[in-house]
């Protein structure tokens, strides 16, 4: 697992190996599967979301694994109970809805939700003026601290 400094993990998260998270992310309560390789950009959010690179061939009478990379491109924010099964892309400033299973890539700058996943519009801005560090609860955290000192 590779891990950039400025990224921030919170909460109960189950990270396996063959994961890389870029810089000033936020991964909250989520389950990141790494064994057939994930790699999340920068500046994303991701919240009680669920990746896997890895799967069973229901076909098959050996019933193998079989792995397929998932990529999350920069600026993507994934919310509650989202899904991506393995070998999809998410685009750049994307946003997958709570609930949405992603079994397509993704557009560059799209909204999808549902189940399947299916585009329902276009992204207009990414969160490039986000305080990652407020939005996660550290600011706050750090501020009660010095109130309570006082």
């Amino acid at each position: 697992m590779i891990v950039h400094p400025s990224t921030i993990i919170k909460g109960s998260c189950d990270i396996s190996k063959g994961v890389k998270i870029g810089a000033n992310t936020i991964i909250d309560n989520s389950n990141l599967d790494g064994r057939g390789k994930l790699v999340i950009g920068e500046n994303c959010i991701i919240n009680r979301a669920t990746i896997i690179t890895a799967q069973h061939n229901i076909d098959s009478i050996e019933y193998e694994t079989t792995y397929a990379p998932v990529n999350i491109g920069d600026y993507v924010i994934m919310y509650e109970k989202s899904l991506v099964l393995p070998g999809r892309n998410i685009g750049f400033g994307s946003v997958v809805a709570a609930g949405a299973v992603v079994t397509k890539d993704v557009p560059p700058m799209s909204v999808v939700a549902g189940n399947p996943a299916r585009v329902i519009r276009k992204r207009l801005n990414i969160h490039t003026d986000c305080d990652i560090k407020a939005l996660a609860g550290i600011v706050f955290m750090k501020h009660m601290k010095e109130l309570f000192r006082r």
